[in-house]
């Protein structure tokens, strides 16, 4: 449901006060904002990923990017990244600290996830690869996956591939403990691996939980960045 109410967003005024639309986007986009930002404050480990991602829209490269902003439009993306910049200024205090430890996970995800793998994969090189090799390929402003964390000081986010179970109440927690039915990324392997087969060799990672667990997830990009997928593996 939630992937479907965020695809609706479109371009409207804001303000910092109110969530509010223009005379010509009127009524629905008014009502779809404040329930997206409700969503993010009540559910935030449910909410803030899907708008983090509708807000890079303007970042796809590769050969589907037109047919992405043709079906997603600049206006979407505008006005999630609207909607992000107001849910940072507003309550709760504590709100803005995930947001951003987000961002910095996420955007590690997609530079890992773009990084070119043919120099390893002609030399038959696909176990051992540090990640910070790969990533160095691309020249990127962003800190790699294994190191990104340290940015991510005030509010650790959740393993992407392990989110919590809805809580009707909103009951979260404060950021201490992990909400119930996941943990709190608390580091990534230093090293990756690449799959034996296909165009574009997925990286294979392994994410360590807060509780101990160990998630083995798929990083694939196909240089995309919007369209990177991160799933598990079973």
């Amino acid at each position: 449901m939630i992937y479907q109410i965020f695809s609706r967003i479109d371009v409207c005024s804001y303000d910092e006060k109110s969530i509010a639309s223009n005379e010509k986007d009127t009524e629905f986009q008014f009502v779809l904002s404040r329930l997206i930002a409700r969503i993010c404050k009540d559910h935030p480990y449910h909410g803030i990923i899907q708008l983090i991602a509708l807000s890079n829209g303007r970042n796809v490269i590769g050969r589907h990017a037109t047919t992405f902003l043709d079906n997603v439009g600049n206006s979407k993306v505008e006005a999630s990244s609207n909607l992000l910049r107001l849910l940072e200024k507003g309550d709760p205090d504590d709100l803005a600290p995930l947001i951003q430890s987000y961002k910095i996970v996420i955007d590690a995800y997609i530079d890992l996830a773009i990084a070119p793998t043919k120099q390893y994969s002609e030399r038959k090189i696909t176990k051992n690869i540090p990640i910070r090799d790969i990533v160095r390929e691309n020249k990127s402003k962003y800190q790699p996956l294994d190191t990104c964390l340290r940015r991510c000081s005030q509010r650790k986010p959740c393993v992407l591939t392990q989110i919590p179970a809805i809580r009707p109440g909103t009951d979260y927690g404060d950021g201490t403990d992990a909400p119930v039915g996941s943990e709190f990324i608390k580091a990534f392997d230093s090293k990756c691996s690449i799959t034996e087969t296909g165009i574009h060799r997925p990286k294979i990672i392994m994410c360590i939980g807060s509780n101990g667990g160990k998630f083995k997830q798929l990083v694939k990009g196909d240089g995309k960045k919007f369209f990177n997928r991160i799933r598990c593996l079973f």
